[in-house]
Parts: structure tokens; sequence; C-alpha cells
């Protein structure tokens, strides 16, 4: 059954903003000025990933070997507009992590109440995966922004639907299609919320799951265009490349592998929002299935 997705109570019409809101923003609007700052002052140049990225982006294209065009297009941006230095291509990177925690501040508020968004919102801001995608650009963090976006269109969508809404819950679904598409430009793990999201629409829709599936795959399939048509002309090159780093031909599976990868996430999240993740899915019921 779809789990109901009741309109967050603490936040009216008309939002006011908090104590707690207001030492948020200003929290994270002071990491994102340390971060910035830190951009400016580094001495480190240009890793490998980065300076191909760079150069991509001096010959924008809707695809490229190795990545789908998304990085590249940030870095085109940020270049034209502060001109050719390291930090300006490593720019996009911290801005990109202050607006997800923005948008996972309103999802948590959305499923769980005023405070759980908060506690969101700091806790991306200070994990230190976040810490380091704000001082590097890669692929991950714009494949994160807009995965955050359209879960939150996603979620969005739901509310609409069970306050029987029709129109609004199919605009924030393709909305939230849209937001997929990007995220694939960002980088192909995108495919993971796409399936996913199939999956929740086929098992809790029911009559109306088909068409809401078309809404969102149609969303998508309109973002991620760009890239799929330059695969198409390019002979699928990068999905074929993606296939040889993975290895696909030859598959070896190791569960000392499995244990390392694991215990890597500790210094991905940190222990104490891993542990809390961990809690919460163990704890909580409400939404657990929408998150898993």
């Amino acid at each position: 059954m779809l789990q109901p997705m009741e309109p967050n109570k603490d936040t009216p019409s008309a939002p006011k903003w908090s104590e707690a809101d207001k030492w948020l923003i200003s929290g994270l609007v002071a990491l994102l000025m340390a971060r910035l700052i830190t951009l400016f002052v580094t001495p480190l140049s240009l890793g490998v990933d980065e300076a191909q990225y760079w150069i991509w982006s001096q010959n924008p294209d809707f695809g490229y070997y190795s990545k789908p065009p998304l990085i590249a297009w940030l870095i085109g941006v940020s270049h034209t507009i502060f001109g050719h230095s390291s930090w300006a291509v490593r720019l996009p990177a911290p801005l990109l992590q202050f607006g997800i925690a923005l948008i996972l501040w309103r999802i948590g508020a959305m499923l769980y109440g005023a405070r759980a968004g908060q506690i969101a919102g700091l806790l991306w801001g200070v994990m230190p995966a976040a810490g380091l995608g704000s001082l590097v650009i890669s692929t991950d963090s714009p494949l994160l922004f807009f995965w955050s976006l359209g879960l939150y269109f996603f979620i969005k969508s739901l509310t609409a639907t069970q306050a029987s809404d029709t129109k609004y819950a199919r605009r924030y679904l393709f909305a939230a299609g849209l937001a997929a598409g990007c995220a694939m430009l960002g980088k192909y793990a995108a495919l993971y919320f796409i399936l996913s999201a199939t999956l929740y629409l086929s098992f809790t829709m029911k009559r109306w799951a088909l068409l809401h599936i078309g809404i969102f795959w149609l969303g998508f399939i309109l973002a991620a265009s760009p890239n799929l048509l330059w695969n198409l002309s390019n002979g699928f090159v990068t999905f074929q490349h993606l296939g040889e780093n993975a290895n696909l031909a030859a598959p070896n599976y190791s569960f000392a592998q499995l244990g390392a990868f694991a215990f890597s996430q500790f210094g991905v999240f940190g222990p104490l929002s891993l542990g809390l993740a961990i809690f919460a899915a163990v704890s909580q019921t409400r939404h657990r299935t929408l998150l898993l």
C-alpha cells in the first residue's frame, strides 16, 4: 500500500522560519563560504580527472568517451564567467553540495517534520564525502544534486496523489523524471534512481501505475536525450567504456572486497551519520519502503 504522505504541519503555506531554520541556513552558508575561500587559497593544482573535465569543457558536446556531459557544461559555464583558473573549475562543487543540503532539509521536513529536516541538512553539510566533494570537481556532485531534486519532486508527487490532486501529482512526477534525466547527464549511476522509482510506482500505484511510470519516463528521456542521441550516433561508446570498467565480461566475486567496500562507507558518511542511518532504517517504519 502507498504510505500516507501527510503534509508537514510545521510548515504553513506561507512558511515562517524558526530560529533553528535560521541557525541551519547560517551554518550552511558559513560552511559554503569557508569552502569557497579554501578553493581560492589552495596550492593544489587540478587532479588528472579534473584536468580531463576541464579539457572537455573547452569543447562542449553532448557526450564524451568516458563520461556524460554535464560536468563539462558546468565547468564551461564557470570558467566563461570567472576565467580559466583551478578555483573556477572547482567552483560548481561547493555550490552543488550546498544545494544538496538545502534539498535534503526540505525532504526530511516533508517526511518526518521540521526537526528531522534540519538534522538532515546539517548532517549532509558536515559529512566527510560532502566536504571532499566541495573541494574537488567530480561527476558525483551533479549526480547527487539532481538525484536529491528528483527525490524531492517524487515525494511531492506522492503527497499530491494522496490529496487526490491528480494534476499536480503528474506535474511533480514529470519534474522528477526531468531531474532524473539531468542526474544521468551527470553520471550513469542515476539509472539506479530511475529503476527504483519505476519499481516503487509499479507496486504502489496499482491501476495508475502505467500512466505514472510513463509520465516519469517521459521526463527522464526528454532530459537525458542529448546524451542518449550522442551515444546512438557514436556506437554507444560511453556505455561500452562503462562495461569495460565494470569488467562485466569476467566478473570477480570477492567477499574481502565487499567487506572493504562496506567498511569504507564509514569514511564516506562518517561513523555518526552512517550509524544514525542504520539505526533509522531498523527502527523507523514510516516511509521505509520509499526510502529503500
